[in-house]
């Protein structure tokens, strides 16, 4: 896929590279999400800070414009203090105490924001808590939600609900990587249609369970 993309850039009239490149990218795409659901292990890397990771992953680093808040700091709303639509609302109340495998937590905040962003609408909200001897993360996009009889669908490999809610490159393993990842390790995975709109995932996992499944 990597030469395709290279020859394409190199070789098809500048007409037709575009969509060529961008099919080649979707490719790409639906073949890592192949390989990272049949994965058997996400443990490789340090434990980190849970909270520390999503602020430094979802927070306006790069100077592309895209903003995020921290609700638990600064208790803002979905707007800037330029009056712009924020892509992130932060409320990390977990504490230093949640730690994950960096590589877990990367693959579990990677496929909850992605699944949000492209099936969803902006902001995307992501909450972390401990509650009743339990970890939370969850993650709830602002879109028009699923019919709640299609929910348990939602959570199965290569189930597509409506062409409407995917992106290019997907193919319906994001929510099932999730729950396999937090079953592995003795945890859950919740999807539910938000009250005040929009679809929100919880993954609530055992207080002192950070580490390989058992």
């Amino acid at each position: 896929l990597t030469r395709l993309k290279l020859r394409a850039s190199v070789l098809v009239e500048e007409s037709e590279r575009a969509g060529l490149i961008r099919d080649v990218d979707s490719l790409t795409n639906i073949v890592q999400q192949f390989l990272e659901f049949a994965g058997q292990s996400a443990d490789a890397g340090p434990p980190v800070q849970v909270d520390e990771f999503l602020r430094e992953q979802f927070s306006d680093s790069d100077g592309v414009g895209d903003s995020v808040i921290d609700s638990a700091v600064d208790g803002s709303g979905s707007q800037d203090a330029a009056g712009e639509a924020r892509l992130f609302a932060l409320d990390l109340r977990a504490g230093a105490s949640f730690t994950l495998p960096r590589t877990l937590l990367d693959r579990l905040a990677t496929n909850l924001v992605d699944n949000a962003l492209e099936h969803g609408a902006p902001p995307v909200d992501i909450r972390t808590a401990r509650s009743d001897g339990h970890w939370v993360i969850s993650v709830r996009d602002h879109g028009a939600g699923i019919p709640d009889d299609r929910i348990a669908a939602a959570m199965k490999p290569f189930v597509r609900l409506d062409a409407a809610r995917g992106g290019e490159g997907h193919c319906g393993l994001g929510l099932a990587i999730v729950a396999r990842l937090a079953h592995d390790r003795g945890g859950r995975c919740h999807v539910r249609n938000h009250a005040e709109g929009g679809l929100e995932v919880c993954i609530e996992l055992p207080v002192g369970v950070v580490a390989a499944p058992a």
